[in-house]
């Protein structure tokens, strides 16, 4: 889910905006999770999505290709922007913070 805040950070219209969105692989998984911002036109790109009662990206097809079990757990993210000058990429990190148990309560929010 992408409250109201984490939109305003991502600068993010649910109407207009998609991001592109990479991985840090590591030995043991995947570290992060990074956005960027694409073009409308970038057919590569995730666009948000209502959700429930807020909004969220429909990541499920890269959670299952990296080993991420959404289904049984909620996952709970730092994100923090980053910005590589010599390829004139920013975008935002989320980085994982918190794993923990779905409840009946967070399964039925997304349906």
């Amino acid at each position: 889910m992408l409250s109201p805040a984490v939109l305003e950070l991502l600068e993010a219209d649910p109407a207009t905006s998609s991001f592109k969105v990479g991985t840090e692989e590591r030995k043991r998984g995947v570290g992060s999770f990074f956005l960027v911002k694409a073009d409308e036109a970038d057919t590569d790109a995730f666009p948000i999505a209502k959700s429930g009662r807020g909004h969220g990206i429909a990541l499920g097809a890269i959670f299952d290709r990296i080993g991420l079990d959404y289904k049984t757990f909620d996952y709970t993210f730092d994100i923090k922007p980053f910005t590589y000058e010599e390829e004139g990429i920013s975008g935002y990190e989320l980085s994982l913070k918190e794993k923990s148990p779905r409840t009946a309560a967070t399964s039925s929010e997304e349906e």
